[in-house]
């Protein structure tokens, strides 16, 4: 079975991550899964497809530089059909409709993944509208949480093509529960790491601001936020106007996200809306504890709130109790660490994420009479 993945791609992040496990992963069972990169080759967009290229996926650079183009059509129709494709998976509203226009064209039946709660970015509003009608004639449509789920029920996406498949990764530790040992190592500095792109629903000035109040207890306490975006000038600005110094750092874009977690002690997502964050499985994997607000499918991935604690999102005061409650006290911080690890293996692996789509992307062909 031939399934050619698509995305337009802005860099190394939620999504990206998903297919930079899941791709390898289809392979491994027998699936020969490509991916087709939308971004322009010499755009962070491409770092998708040379990642996978190291792991020997096939990866072809259709180079799309507008939103949407009879050229891109054009060129996903090609690529379906020089590869023979079975099935066209799609990520994002750009492969959803172009994907969408040629896969008809082509004759192939085409599967969706939906990542995130469209409906929380006014500013994709025009996009979501035009998106709808081809996420109606998908095949299949996957949803990485039930509340993503509800969101394209009520866009009037039919119920019975839709199913819930969580993110998986893979163990980036490579230990099982039953091999943990927690560090025992001098609790200063304490370091706390958010991940993500530097936009406003990140809500990263929140924790900017709750270090400002944690630092008058917590002298050695320091915050690393690594990510690329729009914000990052007002970030640094803010962490300077309120004199934290050397005790925030914003490195920019991190490729390597495994040695910022080995080198933290607290996990933090403060942010406004999330759909099933990758960073917060990693943080699971590598046994941090979790700050993380109540919203998207964080919840529902934290079943039992193992390791984690839940704040309402936009609440500073909520954020610095939390904090504060892990950095006093060192035995809860690990035992919430040990307990995330525990989550992460019971339910977050990429090998049980690869076997669910296997089995979708039999139920997509045989849907389409294939």
């Amino acid at each position: 079975m031939k399934v050619v993945h698509m995305i337009d791609s802005e860099g190394m992040y939620g999504a990206e991550y998903v297919l930079y496990n899941l791709l390898p992963c289809l392979r491994n069972i027998g699936i020969d899964a490509m991916l087709a990169c939308l971004s322009p080759i010499a755009s962070a967009g491409a770092d998708l497809g040379r990642a996978l290229e190291k792991k020997s996926v096939p990866v072809v650079y259709l180079d799309e530089r507008k939103k949407i183009s009879p050229k891109g059509l054009l060129s996903i129709y090609r690529t379906l059909k020089s590869n023979r494709a079975d099935i066209l998976h799609v990520h994002g509203y750009k492969a959803t409709i172009l994907g969408g226009m040629a896969a008809r064209i082509a004759g192939v039946p085409i599967l969706s993944t939906y990542h995130a709660e469209a409906g929380k970015y006014p500013e994709l509003s025009t996009y979501v509208r035009i998106e709808t009608p081809f996420l109606k004639m998908t095949n299949r449509v996957i949803t990485v949480s039930n509340i993503i789920k509800d969101e394209l029920i009520r866009r009037g996406i039919p119920e019975k093509t839709i199913t819930v498949i969580h993110n998986g990764i893979g163990d980036p530790t490579r230990r099982l529960m039953s091999e943990f040992s927690p560090d025992v190592k001098s609790e200063t500095p304490l370091r706390i790491l958010c991940i993500g792109r530097l936009i406003p629903v990140k809500r990263f000035d929140l924790t900017i601001r709750a270090i400002s109040v944690l630092r008058r207890e917590f002298p050695d306490v320091h915050l690393t936020i690594a990510g690329a975006g729009p914000l990052q000038a007002e970030l640094k600005s803010l962490a300077k106007d309120l004199g934290l110094g050397s005790s925030v750092s914003l490195p920019g874009y991190v490729s390597d996200t495994g040695e910022l977690f080995r080198k933290s002690d607290i996990f933090a997502l403060p942010s406004e809306t999330e759909g099933s964050p990758i960073t917060l499985i990693e943080a699971m994997a590598h046994s941090k504890p979790i700050v993380a607000s109540a919203v998207g499918a964080i919840p529902e991935m934290v079943s039992g709130n193992a390791g984690t604690l839940l704040i309402a999102p936009s609440n500073l005061d909520q954020l610095v109790r939390a904090l504060r409650r892990f950095i006093s006290d060192p035995a809860y911080r690990r035992e919430s660490g040990r307990l995330a690890r525990k989550r992460f293996e019971s339910s977050f692996s990429v090998e049980t994420m690869a076997a669910r789509y296997g089995e979708q992307y039999e139920v997509c062909m045989r849907g389409a009479g294939i």
